[in-house]
């Protein structure tokens, strides 16, 4: 099984996050989380990326693949 995650950006001709907050700040409640564990204030990743990392570990064999651009996001391709 395969989850692409939207979307990063392309900027400077290097890879970047589209959404800080989502990616990697926001915290999510128990009912939110795919564990049922709620993001602390102290952790060092919250976010998608957080809840990605505990899929992949919950389904060793999960592809998680990155994209980038899209529709507003094209101008660092080049």
């Amino acid at each position: 099984t395969h989850i692409n995650y939207a979307f990063g950006n392309v900027q400077g001709g290097k890879c970047t996050v589209g959404d800080s907050y989502a990616d990697y700040e926001k915290a999510y409640t128990a009912d939110q989380s795919v564990d049922g564990v709620a993001d602390t204030w102290d952790q060092e990743l919250r976010g998608s990326f957080n809840q990605l990392r505990k899929l992949k570990k919950l389904h060793p064999d999960l592809k998680i693949l990155w994209s980038f651009g899209g529709w507003t996001w094209s101008g660092g391709f080049g």
